[in-house]
């Protein structure tokens, strides 16, 4: 879902621009364009952007920015209240040659002893079944 997003802003219910039809959501914000060069004013979201997905039965969330938090934020509310909802994330998701829509997510983390997070692959296919052009 692409979103109208502020730099250095959090992302609340309202700007979501389309109903959740998923159990998985991706956020596409625009506003870390460059992985080459690290802005610390990329978007984030609200623990209320979370707790209203969780009550629509979202099991995952996604953005293209390097954190559901800011960058210097050290309470982590967004973070906190995807755990309370046992809600898994995928941040620095690459999404600016993907179109709003529905599609299958694969995205298998590495086995890590120990951590409690990993890197991922994500590839998305369409719901036709046919893989999404690069």
């Amino acid at each position: 879902m692409e979103v109208e997003a502020a730099r250095g802003r959090r992302l609340g219910p309202e700007h979501l621009t389309a109903p959740i039809e998923a159990p998985r959501i991706l956020l596409k914000t625009g506003t870390f364009p460059d992985p080459e060069r690290f802005n610390e004013d990329f978007a984030s979201l609200t623990s209320e952007l979370v707790e209203f997905l969780a009550a629509r039965h979202v099991c995952l969330v996604g953005i293209d920015t390097p954190s559901v938090d800011p960058c210097h934020d050290t309470r982590l509310e967004s973070h906190q209240a995807l755990a309370r909802h046992d809600m898994a994330n995928l941040e620095g998701l690459v999404l600016a040659h993907v179109p709003a829509g529905l599609y299958t997510l694969v995205a298998f983390p590495l086995r890590l002893e120990g951590a409690d997070a990993s890197p991922v692959r994500a590839v998305l296919l369409t719901c036709g079944g046919d893989d999404f052009p690069a």
